[in-house]
């Protein structure tokens, strides 16, 4: 089986798809494809920097706005610094299997989809992977059946 569907919350999800790109794009110079159906590449994991801001006190907006733009920037210069290895992002809000039949994989040994509900289902991404020679890794929400 060439696919791999990963039941997380995108946050959560994401974080450990930055951990991993970071070591097999930046270290080993592994090609990996991510396919983001967010609006931008930038703004990947700022959910999960977002959870640590816990408190709504209006006294600690100036904290908070402060904290979200120190970690977005954090992202912003990890995503950076990938920019030079072998990870390549391809965002558009949804893909269909025509879509991903056109898609360049740039040589990609793992493609990374984050959320199942913008992709095709499983089975032609199965099929897909297994006609481009690659591993699919797709993030299915927790609650999504």
């Amino acid at each position: 089986m060439n696919t791999t569907v990963i039941k997380k919350p995108y946050a959560s999800f994401m974080k450990e798809v930055l951990s991993f790109c970071e070591t097999a794009c930046g270290e080993y110079q592994i090609p990996i494809l991510l396919i983001s159906t967010r609006d931008i590449a930038s703004s990947l994991l700022y959910e999960y920097f977002k959870r640590f801001i816990l408190s709504e006190d209006p006294r600690e907006s100036l904290f908070r706005d402060l904290k979200e733009d120190v970690d977005l920037r954090r992202v912003e210069s990890r995503l950076r610094k990938l920019q030079k290895s072998s990870l390549y992002i391809s965002d558009q809000e949804r893909f269909s299997e025509d879509d991903l039949a056109a898609l360049d994989t740039r040589g990609a040994m793992i493609v990374i989809i984050d959320d199942l509900a913008a992709a095709p289902p499983v089975d032609a991404l199965e099929k897909w992977a297994e006609e481009k020679g690659v591993k699919v890794i797709v993030r299915q929400d927790m609650e999504d059946e």
